[in-house]
């Protein structure tokens, strides 16, 4: 974390290649647990859950050797089950699933995370007593042991990302078809099931049922799926700042709902096969956003919906139906002069011109709508506590993402 001068009143120009997905990076990550052969994940962003996770496997017994932004991962030692418990990282969480494919036990201590709201892991547990696994939990510990053979057939009750993930990697173990239905539809769910494929496991989806069968069978090198949240959050900076940026290496269809949303007579989208071009000029008629589960509007950019509704000309809603305490960017931007009104998880926002001023992240997607707030504020506005959101923090001073908005970090 840091704390981030951004300099508003300057439209964005430029063009920039869109990273791979923090949140496909994880679970690759830990799913290299279930595959024992060397695996190599290509341009591997430096965000500090990346680094957490890395650490993580390494206390596991994961051999991880670095080449720049390649990273390769073996496996192919003795693992140890035990993940200790982490205040700074819930993504540990996803090593449950493949920690019990490759040991048949595991123990979970309990993970933090983004202050967002309760994210209870009871699918995840519920999914792994289906499969076969007796599960014990403590107050602050989660002791899971596979007693037979995995097998048979699960329906998540809610299409939970890290539950799909976690009972895909579990379902490796078995050596007949395990069939997972209503699981979550997110391209990094999608970019888990392509990545155990190449490694030989046997898997079909049709809609929201997954059906798995047979372990790993090879190593691979894999380069995870473009970040659609860090594209939606650079296309949404340029729609409430201005200007014109192409972004390359995104398939626009991960951003069919944001896209619709912004796209108007003040801003035009242009999208090729695997570029979007934003070009953005003059006041923003505002919207309604409903966040849902892909394909519906992620959650992941509802920051970035309060923020284009907070600039734009009109009054916009936001409905968060995804986490129940995501509005805590509302009472920061309020400090910038946007207005109001939060009825249970309905943030009703008057748009208008924002000012300068200094603002707290509470989490990263907060963070990074602060930052773009901020690029449309005229004056100075400092974000404390803010992520490192478009670039790595081996760059402390940068220009946003190869655009003409200048940041500094201390």
């Amino acid at each position: 974390m840091s704390s981030f001068l951004v300099r508003g009143g300057r439209p964005l120009w430029g063009e920039v290649t869109v990273p791979p997905a923090k949140n496909a990076v994880l679970p690759l990550l830990a799913a290299c647990l279930v595959v024992p052969y060397p695996v190599t994940l290509l341009d591997v962003p430096r965000l500090s859950d990346v680094e957490g996770m890395k650490d993580l496997l390494r206390s596991l017994g994961v051999s991880i050797t670095e080449r720049g932004r390649e990273v390769t991962l073996d496996a192919s030692g003795e693992i140890n089950p035990e993940v200790p418990p982490t205040d700074r990282m819930r993504s540990s969480l996803f090593a449950l699933g493949p920690l019990l494919a490759r040991c048949g036990r595991a123990t979970l201590g309990r993970s933090g995370g983004c202050v967002i709201g309760r994210r209870p892991i009871d699918i995840h547990l519920a999914g792994l007593r289906a499969l076969g696994v007796d599960v014990v939990e403590e107050a602050d510990l989660v002791e899971c042991q596979v007693k037979g053979e995995i097998k048979g057939e699960y329906r998540l009750p809610y299409p939970s990302v890290g539950a799909t993930v976690n009972l895909v990697c579990l379902a490796t173990r078995a050596t007949r078809p395990v069939t997972l239905c209503g699981v979550a539809l997110e391209p990094e769910v999608t970019d888990l099931l392509d990545f155990l494929r190449q490694a030989g496991v046997e898997i079909e989806r049709f809609g929201r049922t997954i059906t798995v069968c047979g372990r790993p069978k090879r190593g691979l090198r894999y380069r995870p799926v473009p970040d659609r949240i860090w594209a939606g959050t650079l296309m949404g900076a340029v729609a409430v700042a201005g200007g014109e940026v192409t972004l390359q290496g995104v398939d626009h269809r991960l951003l069919d709902e944001w896209v619709r949303k912004i796209d108007n007579n003040c801003c035009q989208i242009v999208c090729g096969c695997d570029t979007i071009r934003v070009s953005a000029w003059g006041p923003h008629p505002a919207r309604h956003f409903v966040t849902a589960p892909y394909p519906g509007f992620a959650t992941d950019l509802q920051a970035m919906a309060v923020v284009y509704d907070a600039t734009s000309q009109g009054t916009g809603l936001v409905k968060e139906t995804v986490f129940e305490d995501r509005f805590r960017l509302l009472a920061e931007l309020g400090k910038m002069g946007a207005r109001y009104q939060l009825v249970g998880r309905t943030a009703v926002v008057k748009g208008g011109r924002l000012h300068g001023a200094q603002v707290v992240s509470c989490d990263l997607r907060a963070g990074a709508g602060l930052v773009v707030a901020g690029l449309a504020a005229s004056g100075e506005t400092v974000v404390s506590d803010a992520p490192y959101v478009f670039v790595p923090p081996e760059e402390p001073n940068f220009r946003l993402a190869a655009t003409n908005a200048l940041l500094f970090a201390d």
